[in-house]
């Protein structure tokens, strides 16, 4: 099968879903990567797997411009002899972000569509209704990461729920986070070290984080990912790293993070109890966690924890949260091999056989 999936971005070395498609590339070797950016990019380097046909897409119009409907218009007139045929090569295209919308035109009624519904886009974004809703119209199946994205994110935002929507949860790419490869890196560390992965952005519960730090002053606390904060959220983690006890590693290439992990004695979960969004988590970290045999401590938010078996810890509230930590501490007796292969039902050869599967029934 003729597989075109479309990613957004530059680097596709420590994109999220490389694992996955490079799986389903190993089981559909026709399948090609369309990277697509603006015209502002076009100079710069993409980081590639080689293995892989990569294609490229430089939009002319900028998105602050794209509320305007000729430029876009133009752009597609003059570009879709070219597009058109190239679109035409292939059976599926598998559209990732909402901002892709802007290639339809060059797809084909008698081509199949898949669409990836990984982010609720439309609460950073009202903007994104009118560019999402044209993907959702036209897909043949959409694959939702999370039950809330795939029924109460439609009902309300779109006041429909389509009928050809399959779950399709996060991964874990096993080849990189395989215990056995890391455990050499593993250090001996003075007291327990609890770990939040992912970067640190509006759904991070900042005020959670500060009250563990002051409750738990026996334990050290590492933050590994980018800062995506306003001025005010800039203020209070600077508040929380006023904590001797609080480490930010900022951002750590994908490759190399797993030699970090690996020396956590646990992970955890810290999304906003009441942001709306946290209604939509099902978060990679927490296969990552299992994989190299860590418990997590988390609030009830949209993943299936019964998958989690004993690596899961759930709190009710940010007290509760601390006794939590303190109950999945106190167990030192964990299966190993038990996480690995919990872990290994949620790996990207998984997903990208229920990808073939879903794709095949089209």
């Amino acid at each position: 099968m003729r597989i075109l999936v479309v990613c957004s971005g530059l680097d596709f070395i420590n994109y999220t879903r490389k694992a996955t498609i490079e799986a389903i590339f190993n089981l559909n070797p026709e399948l090609e990567v369309l990277m697509f950016n603006s015209v502002l990019n076009i100079r710069k380097k993409k980081i590639i797997t080689p293995e892989i046909k990569f294609h490229f897409y430089h939009f002319w119009v900028l998105e602050r411009f794209r509320s305007y409907i000729f430029p876009g218009f133009l752009e597609r007139l003059i570009r879709a002899p070219k597009w058109k045929s190239f679109f035409k090569k292939f059976d599926l295209v598998f559209l990732i972000d909402p901002n892709q919308y802007y290639l339809l035109p060059y797809i084909s009624k008698n081509q199949k569509l898949m669409y990836l519904l990984r982010d609720p886009s439309v609460l950073q974004d009202v903007k994104n209704y009118s560019r999402e809703l044209p993907i959702i119209n036209r897909a043949n199946a959409i694959l939702s990461i999370s039950e809330n994205l795939g029924e109460y994110y439609f009902q309300k935002y779109y006041g429909f729920t389509p009928a050809n929507v399959h779950l399709w949860p996060n991964t874990v790419d096993l080849k990189l986070w395989d215990y056995s490869r890391w455990i050499e890196f593993k250090q001996k560390k003075a007291r327990p070290v609890i770990g939040l992965s992912g970067n640190i952005n509006y759904v991070i519960d900042i005020d959670l984080l500060i009250f563990l730090a002051e409750n738990l002053p026996d334990l050290d606390f590492e933050l590994a990912g980018k800062l995506e904060l306003n001025d005010e959220e800039k203020q209070l983690f600077e508040k929380l790293l006023l904590h001797k006890n609080v480490k930010h590693l900022g951002f750590i290439p994908y490759n190399e993070f797993p030699s970090v992990v690996i020396n956590w004695s646990l992970g955890i979960v810290a999304g906003k109890q009441e942001h709306e969004y946290a209604k939509y988590l099902n978060n990679n970290k927490q296969y990552q966690y299992l994989a190299l045999g860590k418990p997590f401590v988390t609030y009830r938010f949209n993943a299936d924890y019964s998958t989690f078996g004993e690596f899961v810890y759930i709190a009710e509230n940010k007290f509760d949260f601390v006794e939590k930590i303190k109950l999945a501490l106190s167990k030192s007796n964990y299966n190993i091999e038990s996480a690995i292969s919990l872990a290994a039902a949620q790996s990207s050869e998984i997903r990208a056989n229920q990808f073939l599967s879903i794709a095949k029934s089209l």
